[in-house]
């Protein structure tokens, strides 16, 4: 080969191009060589969603880490880094219209981000052809937001031996008013056009054993938490309206029954693939992660691997489009995230657990649906580790053998 061209319809494709151009190089021997005989690849991807989820409120994960993750990501051809930025554990996140936040970090100085921080993040991960979409997780997991604003968290003395237990307080002007002045912040950093707001696992009883927010419920003609459930789900899109962003929440507010509004929410799924069919089904837009969980030991509850990390051969069969859905319903299913939460990993082990597997699911949201050839995908992604190895991602090895780095 003596010359080679890279045609694309977008600079992103052109930047795909170029990474698909990378895995024809060999370094060797000292040398770097590419292939002689001639070749013409002729790609795209079968979803545009592809990314990976990261969370730093289990552990914090210092902005290194968080760009080398956008560094795989980009080698893999994914293009959406989900930073699920806080949780019940800690408030990492500065802010300058709500500076009392942050004390819900673990700690103040050495383990949160600046708005320097964040805008360093999205800047480098734009160059590198990779969207950050962040996700603040409200009502449910907002104990760590209590810790600067107190009066913002339900008080629920039944439910406070679980801090996950314990979500934001909605019958509260203040509880509103922070959110408005935070999340009109974060979307000036955070530019993509859609914003994660979470939803998930809300511990309605915690309503129901609070006074004050049972008076309130009462009151408003309430009975139930799963009612505030609804009303803050539906102020909260109200809220998040005029700031011009497509709202994402997890499957629990669809399976809750609250409406979501098509035009406006993105629902992405964790449990399983029925969800994503009735969701889809219901014209809504959603994303998957359910298979993708880059924790679980036996994410196929039908193989048991000897090894951890083998279970990539679980992520890279996980079909996400069923065969019963319309061709209307694969047309709402936008691609997909392989999850890694944060709960056992930190700064210093999240690139092995994380990679070469969630290449697997790379490659399951850009390849055909036929292409599944587990051996050929072996070979492939073994190489895949190489080459991530070579740009300093500390991935982990999934067969025996010998990566050359210069």
């Amino acid at each position: 080969m003596s010359s080679a061209s890279i045609t694309a319809n977008t600079i992103w494709g052109a930047m795909h191009g170029l990474q698909t151009f990378a895995q024809l190089v060999v370094w060797s021997g000292g040398n770097y060589t590419i292939p002689s005989v001639p070749i013409n690849v002729q790609d795209y991807p079968r979803f545009g969603w592809r990314g990976l989820l990261v969370d730093t409120a289990r552990h914090f994960l210092d902005v290194p880490t968080l760009k080398r993750q956008i560094d795989a990501l980009s080698a893999s051809k994914m293009n959406v880094l989900h930073w699920h930025a806080v949780d019940a554990e800690s408030f990492p996140m500065s802010s300058a219209s709500e500076p009392m936040l942050v004390k819900g970090a673990y700690n103040q100085r050495k383990a949160k981000y600046s708005l320097q921080d964040m805008q360093s993040v999205v800047a480098y991960a734009k160059a590198r052809g990779v969207r950050v979409v962040v996700e603040f997780d409200v009502p449910g997991h907002s104990a760590s937001w209590g810790v600067g604003i107190p009066e913002i968290v339900a008080r629920c003395p039944a439910y406070a031996h679980n801090i996950n237990n314990i979500p934001l307080n909605p019958t509260l002007d203040k509880t509103w008013s922070v959110l408005k002045n935070l999340f009109s912040e974060m979307i000036t950093i955070f530019t993509d056009q859609y914003f994660h707001t979470g939803g998930d696992e809300v511990v309605t009883g915690c309503f129901e054993n609070d006074p004050s927010i049972l008076s309130w419920m009462h009151a408003h003609g309430m009975q139930r938490g799963t009612q505030l459930y609804a009303y803050f789900e539906q102020k909260l899109a109200q809220l998040i309206a005029p700031l011009n962003k497509i709202k994402i929440v997890w499957e629990d507010v669809f399976n809750a029954g609250i409406q979501v509004e098509p035009s406006s929410t993105l629902v992405q799924i964790w449990s399983n693939h029925d969800t994503l069919d009735a969701v889809t089904a219901n014209g809504i837009n959603a994303i998957t992660s359910a298979g993708w969980y880059l924790g679980e030991q036996v994410p196929d509850r039908n193989h048991i691997h000897g090894l951890f990390f083998d279970t990539w051969q679980d992520f890279y069969n996980n079909e996400p489009i069923l065969p019963q859905m319309t061709a209307p319903q694969i047309r709402h299913v936008l691609g997909g995230e392989a999850a890694q939460w944060g709960e056992q990993v930190d700064s210093r082990t999240i690139d092995a657990i994380s990679w070469p597997r969630t290449a697997a699911v790379a490659e399951r949201l850009w390849s055909a649906k036929t292409v599944t050839d587990i051996n050929s995908m072996k070979t492939r992604l073994n190489q895949h580790w190489c080459l991530l190895t070579r740009r300093g991602i500390s991935a982990s090895p999934i067969m025996p053998g010998y990566c050359e780095t210069p």
